[in-house]
């Protein structure tokens, strides 16, 4: 079945077809209009988010053979959290459009999504018509609703941002029409609920948290079966979306070890390590506020927003459109709510909020159907809709400056660092990159992704970005010397130990009026791992004079060791890391970095001991810096012991106690007197 087609035949399907072109040449206008002032700032086709570019790198590597990666060749990646969206700019990439022509691809593909989007409004607006032999009403309230789509600057700045959301709001309209369909209809019932399931894996294949709507929109398409059994409609109408939201979790466990994406791990609220339910609950509030003040009120104004949500509530006591109406109110309501719980939500132009505001002008539109067949006069609906429009419009000009400020931003800065890469930098270059877009895809360069967004080896780089740079650099740790980045393309202010300690600086962009960036100078440097041991192995053959022989060591800030170890963390508020470069062995001979833990006084951090046997007289030797420790000890099976060091200027602290203790027993680290740094444990025989 292919995305744009009408199966009807005759005068109908005529008229839909010439819709459907009608609405293609309105968003194709409606959309240059928007972005035109960003295509003078930038000289090519702007996107004002370099995340626009993840998903080009995703497109180029599965138009050569190598999808789900983010680099071909670095094997697979869950930081794409649109699986679907690269297979559909892949043709770009095959047409040749492998440079900023992809994101006028990538519009092309969201004038095509939102013409989709008002074909099937029009259909559901017939749908729930009283005169569904006449079209026109229908098709009115469908021009309306569109003409209020690129009137609303959060949408416009979405939409025709080159990123998924536009034929993720084109999959929802289909998915809610063909329910309403199915739940009109007598005949075809079960063909509709398939569409319907169809519509719903499109949805969650570009955007998870569409699996919030699948439910509602199933309860739709059930609402037709009267005195018959529901359960099959809910079946077909819900298991399609479930299946592949299943088999994308049981995929990412097989590749990466976790069932979350990447983007999941780095963004969500419940990922934060450092926030405990108070303060989760606090920015989830935030973010809500965010969405009613700066979306809502901001860009509907006050009367926009009292015209759409009494049409909405028309919609939902129209006998007719109180279904479709609800499921999009409802549905609004829980996706604004699940967004919520993204810690990104209420920046880059609250494109997570878009969709929930869409929802709320298809109930408005649904609202303003009703209106019309209230008054008997087709026009008033209509009416509505090109006031809503009308009174949104003036607010849109502020979201045109801001597409075309932060589009002159990734060009300038992004893009240009991408070029300068690919013009300066040998072709075997790895490049450790903290924006996993344009630098990538322009350089055409492998890339570590500092964040993790990007997949190299199956090493858990989000997992250790979520706890700073100090963890990152831990695992660089781990990957081979001849095989760690040669350069580094990052933002100095976001990563200030690894560019002081471990970079030359070889050049630098720098732009002005920076609003969507992560600093105003992106900095190329030419990389220099030397202080970095060689992993746990390296730590292992270090341990500090009087250890005796190492049997175990956990290596606190990498997240592998710690995980090995079951590290108990003082979060939340706690276990923030720290690193620095320091001697390692009495005599200065070797120099080397060494990642830790800041524990506050009176709280602790645990680790189990593995490969020690049965419980026998070992020394335990902690690292800390050259501050002195003074920590209460505790087993698990054994009483406390206080151990204490004083401070070596320029050199790391290392504290003993002798403890008896067997394989798999907690050791517990307790600050005393002040918080203390901690860099490592050994276990060892006496």
């Amino acid at each position: 079945m292919s995305l744009f087609a009408f199966r009807a035949r005759g005068p109908r399907a005529t008229r839909g077809r010439a819709a459907f072109v009608a609405f293609v040449a309105f968003f194709t206008v409606a959309g240059l209009v928007f972005v035109w002032p960003a295509w003078k700032a930038c000289g090519a086709f702007p996107a004002p988010l370099d995340d626009v570019y993840i998903h080009a790198d995703f497109a180029r590597s599965t138009a050569h053979g190598h999808p789900f990666e983010w680099v071909a060749g670095q094997g697979y990646s869950s930081g794409e959290t649109a699986p679907l969206y690269p297979f559909l700019l892949a043709p770009g990439v095959w047409l040749g459009l492998d440079d900023e022509r992809i994101v006028a691809f990538a519009f092309g593909l969201a004038v095509l999504s939102l013409a989709l989007a008002a074909t099937k409004l029009w259909r559901l607006g017939a749908a729930t018509s009283n005169e569904r032999t006449k079209l026109l009403p229908a098709l009115g309230i469908a021009t309306g609703a569109s003409c209020v789509w690129v009137s609303i600057g959060t949408l416009d700045f979405t939409f025709f941002s080159g990123m998924e959301a536009a034929a993720f709001f084109g999959a929802v309209v289909a998915a809610l029409a063909s329910a309403e369909a199915a739940r009109v209809r007598r005949m075809g019932r079960a063909s509709l609920g398939a569409r319907v399931g169809a519509w719903g894996a499109v949805m969650v294949l570009l955007r998870p948290e569409a699996i919030v709507l699948v439910p509602i929109f199933a309860l739709v398409a059930a609402r037709g079966a009267r005195t018959r059994s529901v359960w099959p409609t809910l079946l077909r109408a819900g298991a399609p979306a479930t299946l592949v939201t299943a088999a994308i979790l049981v995929m990412n466990r097989a590749m990466t070890g976790d069932f979350a994406s990447a983007g999941a791990r780095l963004k969500l609220l419940g990922s934060n390590p450092y926030l405990d339910d108070v303060a989760r609950a606090k920015e989830l509030v935030l973010n809500l506020l965010t969405f009613y003040w700066k979306v809502l009120l901001a860009e509907l104004g006050p009367a926009g927003l009292a015209v759409a949500g009494g049409l909405a509530l028309l919609g939902v006591l129209h006998r007719r459109t109180r279904h479709a109406a609800g499921a999009c109110i409802v549905g609004a309501l829980v996706f604004a709510l699940l967004v919520s719980t993204n810690g990104a939500a209420r920046y880059q132009g609250f494109r997570y909020y878009a969709p929930a505001l869409a929802l709320l002008t298809v109930a408005s539109a649904l609202g303003a159907s009703a209106l019309g067949q209230w008054a008997r006069m087709r026009l008033v609906g209509l009416a509505a809709l090109v006031c809503l429009a009308l009174v949104c419009a003036p607010r849109a000009s502020e979201a045109r400056r801001f597409f075309a400020r932060a589009s002159a931003n990734v060009h300038g800065q992004q893009v240009t660092m991408g070029k300068k890469i690919a013009n300066e930098l040998p072709s075997n270059a790895l490049v450790m990159v903290g924006d996993a877009g344009a630098i990538p895809f322009f350089s055409r360069r492998s890339s570590v992704d500092a964040l993790g967004l990007g997949g190299y080896r199956r090493m858990p780089f989000v997992r250790a970005a979520v706890h700073g740079e100090t963890a990152t650099l831990e695992l660089v740790e781990r990957i081979p010397k001849n095989e760690r980045p040669t350069h580094l393309a990052l933002y100095p202010n976001w990563f200030p130990l690894t560019t002081s300690l471990f970079g030359r600086e070889l050049g630098r962009v720098t732009i002005e009026d920076n609003v969507i960036c992560g600093g105003p100078s992106k900095v190329l440097y030419e990389a220099r791992f030397d202080g970095l041991g060689e992993g746990d192995a390296i730590d292992l053959g270090f341990p500090p004079p009087g250890l005796g022989r190492p049997i175990d060591a956990i290596d606190l800030a990498d997240v592998e060791s710690e995980a090995e170890h079951g590290v108990g963390l003082p979060t939340p508020n706690g276990g923030y890391t720290v690193g620095r470069m320091s001697n390692v062995d009495p005599s200065g001979s070797t120099v080397r970095f060494d990642g830790g833990r800041i524990v506050g006084r009176g709280r602790e951090l645990s680790f189990e001991v593995r490969g020690l046997g049965p419980p026998r007289p070992r020394t335990l030797v902690v690292r800390g810096d050259d501050d002195g420790l003074d920590l209460d000890v505790s087993v698990s099976v054994a009483g406390c012991e206080r151990l204490t060091a004083s401070a070596t200027k320029g050199s790391f602290t290392h504290a003993r106690c002798s403890l008896s203790i067997g394989d798999g027993e907690r050791i517990t680290l307790r600050p005393r007197e002040r918080e203390a740094r901690l860099f490592h444990a050994w276990v060892g025989t006496p």
